[in-house]
């Protein structure tokens, strides 16, 4: 399996766990990954998060706009988006998904409760040359709704619908201009996730570059 510690990778996916997986992910546009944050993460992450600071968050270029909270990035996003900017992690998801190659990682933390009326509608995110979705879900709280959706965009027919509730564990999923996707409403509890795109393009290091210069 593949998991993520603080320093490093723990472990990767075997050939048999990576065909497996490429299996499920050509039947069904998405593949699980279980436990991919080690407990002694999770646990740092979580403590982040509790400190983190979310703002109300608007999405405008889906329509209708989807309304949520995102977290402004502190250490937990920050740790998260480097652990999964590893060229063996951009393999694996290759391997699973059967992508082009893989060279940059970008993520966000957001949460959704039902007491706002967060919601994310039908979309693609097919921006900023993202390949493939990743979810992963943080916890602590233990939530009800808020499950990952997959449509035909054509016919409009849901293809699948994929639960994610246990905190640690991620969700890959296609981006496809045949496809779309949304979050059902949070109907209890709180969802709190890191969201985040494999893209084509720059490497994560030449952003950093860029970003730091004058």
């Amino acid at each position: 399996m593949l998991q993520l510690a603080r320093r490093s990778r723990l472990s990767r996916f075997d050939d048999a766990e990576r065909a497996a997986l490429r299996a499920h992910f050509d039947t069904h546009l998405w593949a699980r990954l279980p436990g991919v944050l080690a407990p002694s993460l999770l646990e740092e992450i979580q403590k982040h998060v509790a400190a983190g600071t979310f703002v109300a968050h608007q999405h405008p270029d889906v329509t209708p706009p989807s309304a949520d909270l995102a977290m402004r990035p502190n250490a937990a996003s920050a740790l998260l988006e480097f652990l999964l900017n590893d060229p063996d992690v951009y393999r694996d998801m290759e391997a699973i998904t059967g992508s082009d190659p893989i060279s940059h990682f970008v993520g966000w933390v957001y949460r959704m409760v039902p007491e706002i009326g967060h919601h994310h509608h039908w979309h693609n995110d097919l921006i900023n040359d993202r390949m493939l979705a990743l979810s992963v879900t943080l916890g602590p709280e233990d939530y009800e709704g808020g499950v990952l959706e997959l449509r035909d965009r054509a016919s409009e027919r849901v293809l699948d619908a994929v639960p994610n509730p246990r905190p640690g564990d991620a969700v890959v999923f296609a981006l496809d201009p045949a496809l779309q996707h949304r979050v059902t409403c949070v109907t209890r509890g709180a969802k709190t996730a890191f969201v985040g795109w494999f893209c084509d393009g720059s490497s994560y290091f030449d952003l950093l570059r860029s970003a730091a210069l004058p």
